[in-house]
């Protein structure tokens, strides 16, 4: 690889698996899928918690720059090319290419340190928070609070002034799910200021206009879409498998999903959490 990498990262359920397989199939791009997730890399399993913060001046363990040294070099265990075989992009996961493209939406708190050791472009994709916790739910994905009040730095640099409002959602799965929603995004927030050309796209535009948004994305990162691209896109945008895992999804329908799904009390208490950290994207 020799172009500038590009990494997409974002809340987990929020898209970003859809738009690495469609610009992996770009034109001289390898994608890597998830190389901080312990799911899928056992070199940091127990190292590397979901939702890990590191800044700028953060010194991880071996194990993890290892990993980011790998993914940045297109590199992918056998774990994560058996994922590519199954799920059908193991052409795009191992061809030889100019710029790797990386997606995992676990180590979204850690895009300072890569954006600093790794010079990528970053690419965020951001769904309504109420999309992020209905997804949670009807995968059964249990989250918890405590990883992030145990993070010094984390508190110490971003969510100090809302500690207490995390502690206070721990016995609450939807309140629980909202603040997790709010943390990454607060922390993405704050540091954008200072990476201005960090790229920010919403799930739900995505959703209505693939194309023109997949256009734009292509436009401002550098990538160049061919006919498989395309014809990707449409794959993955017109037609829904009933694989809770699958990214083949009627676009269309998805942007207010979790309004069938969710309950009005469900919602007040995703969105009245979120309200408190002082969020205003919708």
């Amino acid at each position: 690889a020799s172009a500038r990498p590009l990494f997409i990262t974002g809340a987990p359920r929020c898209g970003s698996s859809w738009v690495g397989e469609v610009l992996g199939n770009c034109i001289n791009t390898r994608y890597v899928y998830e190389p901080f997730n312990p799911e899928w890399v056992p070199a940091v399993n127990g190292k590397l918690a979901h939702f890990t913060y590191l800044d700028e001046s953060s010194a991880p363990s071996a194990d993890i720059r290892q990993s980011a040294e790998k993914a940045f070099q297109g590199l992918q265990n056998w774990k994560q090319l058996a994922r590519a075989a199954y799920r059908g992009y193991w052409h795009v996961a191992t061809r030889n290419a100019a710029m790797v493209i990386i997606k995992d939406p676990t180590a979204s708190m850690m895009t300072a340190w890569l954006a600093k050791h790794f010079n990528p472009r970053v690419l965020f994709i951001m769904r309504h928070p109420c999309g992020f916790a209905s997804s949670m739910e009807a995968l059964n994905w249990s989250l918890g609070v405590n990883g992030l009040l145990r993070q010094e730095a984390l508190i110490r640099d971003h969510l100090q002034p809302y500690e207490a409002l995390i502690q206070s959602a721990s016995n609450d799965k939807w309140l629980t799910r909202g603040v997790i929603w709010a943390a990454i995004h607060v922390v993405y927030t704050r540091q954008q200021v200072d990476h201005p050309d960090w790229l920010l796209f919403k799930y739900e535009d995505i959703c209505v206009d693939p194309f023109g948004q997949f256009d734009d994305m292509t436009s401002k990162t550098g990538l160049e879409m061919g006919e498989k691209t395309r014809r990707k896109i449409q794959v993955l945008s017109a037609s829904s498998r009933s694989d809770p895992g699958s990214t083949q999804r009627n676009s269309k329908s998805m942007p207010d999903v979790w309004r069938q799904r969710m309950s009005p009390g469900e919602i007040d208490a995703v969105m009245g959490v979120v309200s408190e950290f002082g969020l205003d994207y919708y």
